[in-house]
This record gives C-alpha cells, structure tokens and sequence, in this order.
C-alpha cells in the first residue's frame, strides 16, 4: 500500500490522482466498517495494537478523561519523559521514498571529565529503486535536485540532561532547542540515488546516567541501533546502557 498504490497510479493528472484517493478513501471506509460492524474482543484488539503503539505508529488522544486514562495505561499517549534519544528523517520533497531509505545507528560512548560523551553515528543509504514510478519521486526537477535525490530533514533527539548537543561535524542548524522534555537539533540532508551519507551527532551525560531510552522512528523498515556489538531495531522499547568505557 505504501508503494504500490503509486505504481497502479503513477501519472501525476487531476484525473488519475483523484481516482487514487477515492480508492484510499473506500479501502478506509471498509477498514472502520468492519471495526464498527463486526464482533471483535477489545482484548484482541488491544493486544494487536500494542506494537503499533510501541513503535509510535499509532498515538492516542481523547478529551475525555476516562478514555485518556486509557491511553495513559497503554502508553498510546506518545508523551516523554526526558531521558530518551532518537534519530528521525522528515521527508521535504513529497516523495514517497522513505520506505526506501535504509537507517542505521551506532552508539559510541567515551568516558569524558563532565561525565559520558555519547555519538550516535547514522548512515542514511538511498536505496530507491532507478524505475519506481514518476510520481513517488517527487518534486525532484522542481527544486533543482538529481533524480531519485532524498530531500529531507536529519533529526536528533538528546535527553534533557544532555549537555554540548551537537552535529560533529558542525553541519548547519535548521532547527535546534528544547522539545518538550528532550533537547532536538535539525539539518538538512540530501542523498542521490544509490549513495550513502554518515552523520555524527553527539551529547555529554553526566555521571549517574547509565542509560536512556529510544524514541521509536515509526519509520518502515525500522531503524537498526547498534550498542556494544548488538543491533537492534527500534521498533520496540530500547534502552541503550552506556556505563562502561568503549
């Protein structure tokens, strides 16, 4: 559905575009039909979504505070609690390429004197096929890119103790401040077709912080996270140790 939908409807007229969301939107009217009509066990159907919620595909919100309750107990709220990390792209150019872009972290820890210097080494790799359709490219040759080029945006999330947050290689800021309860810095990043691209973002801990969290990407495929010789995607709960020197 991600791809596919584009390739059944890949010329960019008015015509063949409305057509594409009329059959999203009927796929969607079926989907919450069967939900509203069929019987189904609210147990089952909390217990399915709970990977969806883990890795923040699905986030919750109700003004009634009875159902927030509920969303607070199964953690669907999205909230933070100020000692996670993540590594995001944001997709800039409409281009339905994510799917195809391959993440990778590696977590680098060094003992420093103001406590745990901490790098998380990205390689971002486009791997978009060369004959995806014209319309999941995007706006390529209206902003003046090569083909197949990601357009986006690199996000880092530090927890908020996080001291001396920082691209290594001093990239330019686009965004840069305090999120709610985590420090996030942005750039941009672009990346032709079949190329690679390593970005080195790191923070300061001090000591008594053996750990922190990862926030979910909720990207497809999931972002592979590497500590201490063991990946692991970041489609579930993650918690990075970094007590130790390494």
């Amino acid at each position: 559905l991600l791809v596919g939908q584009y390739e059944d409807f890949s010329e960019k007229t008015v015509e063949v575009q409305d057509i594409r969301r009329e059959s999203l939107a009927l796929l969607s009217a079926t989907v919450f039909a069967a939900l509203d009509e069929r019987p189904w066990s609210p147990i089952d159907l909390a217990a399915k979504m709970k990977p969806l919620i883990t890795g923040r595909h699905l986030l919750l919100y109700s003004s009634d505070p009875v159902q927030q309750a509920g969303w607070d107990a199964m953690d669907a709220t999205g909230r933070l609690t100020g000692d996670e990390a993540g590594v995001f792209l944001l997709n800039l150019n409409a281009g339905k390429n994510d799917p195809f872009m391959v993440v990778a972290v590696e977590v680098i820890t060094e003992k420093v004197e103001e406590g745990t210097l901490v790098t998380l080494r990205t390689t971002v790799a486009n791997r978009m096929p060369d004959d995806i359709s014209p319309f999941a490219l995007g706006n390529w040759d209206s902003i003046g890119v090569d083909k197949g080029t990601y357009v986006g945006r690199f996000v880092v999330y530090a927890p908020a103790l996080a001291t001396d947050v920082k691209f290594v290689d001093d990239r330019p800021l686009e965004v840069f401040g305090p999120d709610g309860q985590v420090w996030v810095m942005g750039t941009r990043l672009d990346i032709r077709l079949g190329e690679n691209e390593i970005i080195e973002a790191s923070f300061i801990l001090p000591d008594g912080v053996s750990e922190f969290s990862v926030v979910p990407s909720a990207r497809y495929p999931t972002t592979n996270w590497t500590s201490q010789g063991v990946a692991v995607g970041d489609s579930a709960n993650l918690v990075i140790s970094i007590a130790g020197d390494s």
